[in-house]
């Protein structure tokens, strides 16, 4: 059985439709952040080799610390929500870091 319904417009577009109503969510990020860094402290958020090929890991404990530090450094440094954050970066763990920040402490990444 398909969990979605698909309509075809007349005008081209498609339009998907989930056929089961949306569990419960976090309001933002952050509470996610908050949430899993405090039930789960040491389940691996995120991953990626290193120089030298080996894993650097990145727990959910050490991803709410951070995000806070780094948070706090935006705001000190006078980033606000009117002062988007604009990251000009390679995906990686330190992208997802001051990413994840800027959105814990309500700026706009």
């Amino acid at each position: 059985m398909n969990a979605f319904d698909v309509e075809a417009t007349a005008d081209g577009a498609t339009i998907i439709r989930a056929r089961r109503e949306l569990g419960p969510y976090a309001r933002c990020t952050g509470d996610d952040v908050r949430a899993w860094g405090t039930r789960t402290p040491n389940a691996t958020f995120v991953a990626e080799r290193g120089p030298d090929g080996a894993w650097m890991r990145l727990s959910y404990g050490e991803l709410l610390g951070r995000v806070r530090t780094i948070g706090a450094g935006l705001i000190e440094r006078g980033a606000t929500a009117d002062a988007p954050l604009g990251i000009v970066a390679e995906n990686g763990i330190e992208h997802a870091l001051v990413s994840l920040a800027g959105q814990y402490v309500g700026i706009p990444v």
